[in-house]
């Protein structure tokens, strides 16, 4: 009988920016690198304004992208960052 094989998979690990924009309630500013889990570090922010969390993203080799998308209209970076700036102003 063969054994099956079984493989550690381990999510790989990055350190977060957050590409929203300055929240100083939160001690959130942009471009900041987050190390540690951010729906813990964040909890009650992500919680006002869940939008948050998706503007928290892998420092990688697709981070510049990102970065750009935040203000290319029609991507999902720029559709969260304009609902966070949203909430921000009272929807004004």
């Amino acid at each position: 009988m063969a054994k099956a094989k079984t493989e550690n998979k381990e999510e790989k690990k990055y350190s977060k920016m957050y590409l929203g924009p300055t929240v100083g309630k939160y001690g959130l500013q942009n471009g900041s690198v987050i190390i540690g889990d951010v729906k813990i570090l964040y909890e009650s922010a992500i919680k006002e304004i869940p939008e948050l969390e998706k503007l928290f993203v892998n420092v990688d080799k697709d981070l510049a992208l990102k970065k750009g998308a935040i203000f290319q209209k029609g991507t999902n970076e720029n559709f969260y960052y304009s609902k966070v700036i949203e909430k921000l102003t009272g929807g004004k």
